[in-house]
């Protein structure tokens, strides 16, 4: 009876391990996949707001076509232990790994995830256009704010992309400004001087101060959304540049 146990034994083991190659290797990964996630420095990129439209289609016969902003050209895959690999036209290959139903691969040192065209979420209705506030007052203006987006052509990028901080801490009508930028590290403490602007809102504009303590050349100029944020348009002619700064605790902004 032993005997008989330990041979079942192995059968059921045999089968078990038999099923589970089987459905380990029962990808079918004919299909076209849609980039729709981009990492990049421990940060998730949206590619739709970074205007990156790339797809592959992978043939049965082993070809395929891959596009990126429109430009496509053809290749071939193959199908490894974890994933696939992907060859283009000029022989440069990357490897893409199958998780939770989706391909990814290391490309100059950003993460690219692709989806089943078929399995992507359509996007939910869009949120309101957020206004801009009026007849405030500079308290309205009060507490700590952190830069948290940079709208650009169109676009919101992570401000540690550019290698951006802003802090702003206003109380007072005044303004301790404490920035990182490209020109280095620097705090300033700002006089805030408020108006209304027709047709706009109200907008509260930060002056450095003179030895006397007037203001003299403007840093900066804030309005307040509805969405509960603050808005600095620095954009010229030649560029969009606009910084949103979110409210922060004061636990997060010691």
């Amino acid at each position: 009876m032993k005997k008989l146990t330990a041979v079942l034994l192995a059968l059921v083991l045999a089968a078990a391990l038999c099923v589970g190659a089987m459905a380990e290797g029962a990808v079918n990964y004919v299909d076209t996949w849609v980039l729709t996630g981009i990492s990049m420095a421990g940060m998730d990129l949206s590619p739709e707001a970074l205007g990156m439209d790339m797809f592959m289609v992978l043939n049965e016969d082993g070809t395929c076509l891959l596009s990126a902003m429109g430009a496509e050209e053809t290749g071939t895959w193959a199908e490894t232990e974890t994933g696939i690999t992907a060859t283009d036209g000029s022989g440069v290959t990357d490897a893409y790994t199958l998780t939770d139903g989706k391909l990814s691969a290391e490309v100059d040192g950003m993460v690219i995830t692709f989806t089943r065209k078929g399995e992507i979420v359509p996007a939910g209705e869009p949120a309101a256009e957020a206004t801009v506030l009026a007849n405030l007052t500079l308290a309205d203006f009060d507490g700590h704010w952190k830069l948290t987006g940079i709208r650009t052509m169109g676009t919101i990028l992570p401000p540690a992309l550019g290698g951006i901080e802003l802090d702003l801490t206003i109380e007072n009508g005044k303004c301790l400004y404490d920035s990182v930028t490209a020109a280095g590290k620097g705090a300033v403490e700002l006089l805030l001087e408020l108006e209304e602007v027709a047709d706009l809102g109200t907008q509260v504009t930060g002056y450095v101060q003179d030895a006397s303590g007037n203001k003299a050349d403007a840093v900066l100029t804030l309005v307040a959304m509805s969405d509960g944020t603050l808005i600095w348009d620095a954009s010229t002619p030649e560029m969009e540049m606009v910084f949103v700064l979110e409210p922060q605790t004061e636990e997060a902004a010691q």
